[in-house]
């Protein structure tokens, strides 16, 4: 398909789906190609689009081609044909920084195979929500078969117990030091006692709230409000009918246990993506609900500023981490990898784009009197996350009449 600026947007993002990563780095929020048609509408041309933005048609075109040729350097050279193979650095991050982290780490890679003829094997995923040939990674049995390095998010995969027990808690991997912390961070127990993980970079999510159909209602504070009855069946949540986000659950019930699970459930009217909750929010639909719970990113995301309002929290933001796990034996070797992921360039770009980071150098941009709420290494070592993770979800479905 030759692209034009009459070409839907939908049929860009269903032929090409890799083009996601184009439209982030311009500012679309979203995190996969379907959550991107549901935001922008899939019949809208690109030049309607573009024109909107004010975003130039023929750089933006050229920035498509130039994706869709595949150039994409060293990354995708061991997931040909799905095939895996030991890797030096395997990387994951949120899709809409994967543009700008792909191409600092290229330039990174590149600069340094000039200056010493070597080079690493690398892969971060260039889909958003597409196949994975890294995916079950963490079933490996044996240290040998794991990446050198891994950037993770959240509390996936390489938080479940199978993992930690053969990995972590054998002392697998060390954390690459680290000079000092971001001062927005400061005292807030980021740093894992036991050394193994390495947070980066926070995701963090606060409350969004229309204006418009909270009413008289009071605007909501702190996470504690949203379990109060006058909010029933007025706030949207991340995820979907089938797949709820535990990010807020874990927090309730780590505070309020299954009561503070089952209080949210009665008051939850729906579970969207953000993106849908990004364009919905402020306008006259009648699917939307008068509060929001949302990553920061996509909430700034939402232009109808006049009558929408993003609340941070006073008992702070809700964290869900990005983080490293480097073994033990390649902390020397993979310095120029981890450097890099710990570092000022990207950590200046990622703040930049509201994923605050623990590098001392960078300027996160908060609100002023911005506070972070964490769930604590002793929470989280002391708990199997992954089981953890399906109790909050089944007990929020047991109570929720909403979807």
């Amino acid at each position: 398909m030759k692209i034009n600026s009459e070409t839907k947007i939908g049929e860009i993002l269903a032929q090409y789906p890799e083009t996601l990563e184009v439209f982030n780095v311009n500012g679309f929020a979203a995190d996969s190609p379907k959550a991107l048609i549901e935001f922008l509408g899939g019949d809208w041309r690109l030049s309607s689009v573009l024109k909107a933005r004010r975003l130039n048609m023929e750089l933006f075109i050229q920035m498509l081609e130039e994706k869709i040729a595949g150039n994409e350097g060293v990354f995708d050279s061991c997931a040909e044909e799905g095939r895996i193979r030991r890797l030096d650095f395997l990387g994951y991050t949120v899709c809409p920084l994967k543009h700008t982290f792909r191409e600092c780490f290229d330039a990174v890679l590149d600069k340094y195979r000039r200056e010493t003829g070597r080079g690493f094997d690398c892969y971060v995923p260039s889909g958003c929500g597409g196949d994975d040939a890294y995916e079950e990674i963490w079933k490996s049995q044996s240290i040998d078969d794991l990446p050198g390095a891994i950037a993770s998010i959240g509390f996936g995969d390489f938080f479940r117990k199978e993992f930690v027990d053969r990995f972590i808690d054998k002392g697998c991997f060390k954390a690459p030091e680290r000079k000092e912390i971001n001062a927005d961070f400061a005292g807030m127990g980021l740093e894992d006692p036991d050394g193994c993980y390495t947070i980066y970079s926070v995701f963090p999510y606060i409350i969004m709230v229309d204006k418009k159909k909270l009413g008289n209602l009071p605007m909501p504070c702190k996470w504690d409000d949203l379990l109060k009855p006058v909010y029933r069946n007025n706030i949207i949540i991340g995820g979907s009918a089938d797949d709820i986000s535990e990010v807020l659950l874990l927090y309730l019930y780590k505070k309020h246990g299954d009561k503070g699970v089952e209080l949210l459930a009665r008051n939850v009217r729906d579970a969207w993506h953000a993106a849908k909750m990004a364009k919905v929010a402020g306008t006259s639909s009648t699917e939307g609900a008068a509060v929001y719970v949302m990553p920061w990113f996509f909430a700034r995301s939402c232009p109808r500023t006049d009558v929408v309002s993003i609340v941070w929290p006073e008992d702070g933001a809700l964290i869900s981490p990005f983080y490293l796990l480097v073994k033990e034996d390649r902390g020397a070797d993979l310095q120029i990898i981890t450097d890099f992921v710990m570092g000022e360039e990207l950590g200046q770009k990622s703040a930049n784009s509201f994923f605050p980071v623990l590098n001392s150098e960078a300027d996160n941009r908060l609100p002023e009197n911005a506070a972070f709420q964490w769930l604590g290494w002793d929470y989280i070592k002391s708990n199997s996350m992954d089981t953890l993770k399906e109790h909050v979800k089944k007990i929020f479905a047991e109570h929720w009449v909403g979807g």
